[in-house]
């Protein structure tokens, strides 16, 4: 049996110490536990966990724990600590019975002081943890990147909302999580000893090549050679490997446990900055837009996006939809209120990082699909590549949207299309693709298609938004799959009042109380919320927005109005 077999035996000894045992555990303790371990370890099912756990009395779980080397029997025993205590702060009280069972664990294996160790960490006492370490586990040492935390040595890891502990141990890696927004962890398999820098290319270029993990609040990771750790923010990206967190360990950082300005290391290997002139935030407040100065066709729009979103534009026809992608490359007037990009005033100068694809091709037809690629880009950027690296760029870019095996056929030919609907979408994506842009708009990118295509078009699009861009879409009605890819929605009425901008499954739930009028009253049985939060249901259908406005009409704004205002006080 692998480890996490011996760390599910323990977890169980721990958990039936305090009672009966229920399935809401035994989820519980598997849902952490394959967080940190390789498809092959988990390839085990709980069943088969079961029976080995019955198999084995603790003793000789604990006998086998005391011959094996100590960097694997340390891995397990902050794995398990990991998995109890998670269990007493979701219950959001001490299981007292669970802890002494823990401590009478590291107390037999002969490392007593390893649970007042953990416990100082993730309560972020880092001095008395380090302290503790060096006169009891000098094996181990640790670096903690945090954004709140502070030491007589260090300031905090300000700018970034992380919280995170890499442990060493001899010459193994885990990273314990306590609360890290801004942290992304991925395995990229490559048979090439690539270095770091090489890596952040890599993931520029071929994103879909990292496999990204799930970072969950109190949860415990292994470090190999194949891992690769983004820290984001709005303005900057640091990177970390394995050979990297070697560095951080070496004798000169002995002191510095707390990490603060890690990119003062080696500026070329932890930093990479986003250029000043990249969009990385867009931003909308009390917004009045139109053709005119004296009309607004949409009216009070507010919402903030971030890089890596994927937003969609929704409401009736003539709702004012388009006018608000127009509005971003100033195609209609700002009347009234602010449009910003990276918190200052929308303008000329973010334009070559903005991409606009509107409702109707802007193929040539004559020529094939790379010739419509090769010429548009020459066309923007004249001879600043060679022909070769223009071919490698336009071959990516087909090959990301799943359009490559059309490559030289010709666009239109005897009368008609020879390339369906959604291939021409996917080609005026890939056309602004080619620019290298931060924010993409979208004018209904899936009129006409099919579902399937349109479904389709909706995943490729959540796929760019892996590389840090933001996309805006209008879209009339998508699908219950479609709205799922959405991160934010932002919902207009047939008068272009903005009427509500938030999280896809926060403007469903708002408007299904708008529709069962339970919301006046805000008695909804336990059953009901439950449905109102299930995005994997049925009753998640996006028609729902569209129904309430035409059922509504024009008392529509009023009666939102009053419901958000009573939802917030609630």
């Amino acid at each position: 049996m692998n480890n996490l077999a011996y760390i599910y035996k323990l977890w169980l000894s721990i958990a039936q110490s305090s009672g009966k045992l229920t399935t809401s555990d035994v989820l519980l303790a598997a849902k952490r536990l394959v967080e940190g371990h390789s498809d092959e370890d988990i390839s085990i099912s709980i069943d088969e966990f079961d029976k080995f756990a019955k198999s084995i009395s603790l003793d000789e779980t604990l006998e086998y724990l005391y011959k094996i080397e100590p960097s694997k029997k340390y891995v397990i025993l902050i794995n398990l600590f990991m998995v109890v205590m998670l269990k007493n702060i979701n219950n959001e009280r001490v299981n007292h019975k669970q802890i002494t069972a823990l401590k009478e664990i590291y107390k037999k294996l002969l490392v007593p002081h390893l649970y007042d160790i953990l416990y100082l960490l993730m309560n972020k006492k880092y001095t008395k943890a380090h302290k503790l370490l060096e006169e009891h586990c000098p094996n181990i040492n640790f670096v903690c990147f945090d954004h709140n935390a502070k030491s007589e040595i260090n300031q905090s890891f300000e700018g970034y909302q992380v919280s995170f502990i890499v442990l060493k141990i001899d010459d193994f890696f885990i990273l314990l999580n306590s609360h890290s927004i801004d942290l992304k962890i991925y395995s990229y398999f490559n048979k090439n000893n690539l270095t770091l820098l090489e890596k952040c290319a890599e993931f520029k270029s071929e994103p879909y090549e990292f496999a990204k993990h799930n970072v969950r609040d109190h949860s415990i990771y292994y470090l190999d050679e194949n891992t690769f750790i983004r820290i984001t923010n709005e303005k900057e990206v640091i990177y970390l490997d394995k050979e990297v967190l070697k560095k951080l360990f070496l004798p000169m950082y002995d002191e510095s446990f707390l990490v603060s300005e890690i990119k003062e290391l080696d500026k070329n290997i932890f930093q990479c900055s986003i250029a000043r002139d990249h969009i990385y935030n867009i931003s909308a407040s009390h917004l009045y837009s139109g053709y005119s100065k004296r009309n607004s066709v949409i009216k009070d729009v507010n919402f903030n996006i971030h890089g890596g979103e994927l937003v969609a534009i929704m409401g009736p026809s003539g709702s004012g939809k388009t006018t608000l992608l127009r509005t971003f490359v100033k195609q209609t007037k700002v009347i009234k209120g602010e449009l910003l990009v990276n918190g200052e005033k929308i303008s000329e100068k973010y334009f070559h990082r903005m991409g606009y694809v509107p409702q109707d091709d802007v193929l040539i037809k004559d020529l094939n699909v790379y010739d419509n690629l090769y010429y548009y880009y020459r066309l923007h950027f004249g001879k600043d590549k060679s022909d070769d690296e223009i071919d490698k760029l336009i071959s990516k870019q087909l090959r990301n949207l799943g359009i490559f095996d059309i490559k030289y056929k010709q666009v239109y030919k005897n009368g008609k299309f020879t390339i369906s609907g959604g291939q021409r979408k996917r080609l005026n994506i890939a056309l602004e693709l080619l620019k290298d842009v931060d924010l993409i708009l979208m004018d209904e990118p899936t009129s006409g298609l099919s579902s399937l295509d349109s479904e389709n078009i909706i995943q490729e699009l959540k796929k760019i938004t892996l590389l840090n861009k933001i996309v805006i879409i209008n879209i009339h009605q998508p699908s219950t799959a479609m709205y799922r890819k959405f991160d934010q929605v932002i919902v207009f009425n047939e008068h272009g009042n903005n009427i509500y901008t938030n999280k896809s499954i926060e403007v469903l739930k708002i408007f299904k109380l708008v529709k069962t009028e339970d919301a006046y009253l805000f008695n909804e049985n336990e059953d009901s919320i439950e449905d109102l939060e299930c995005m994997k249901c049925d009753k998640s259908d996006p028609e729902l927005l569209l129904e309430i406005q035409a059922d509504e009409k024009s008392n529509f704004w009023n009666l939102f109005s009053y419901l958000n205002n009573f939802t917030e006080k609630k």
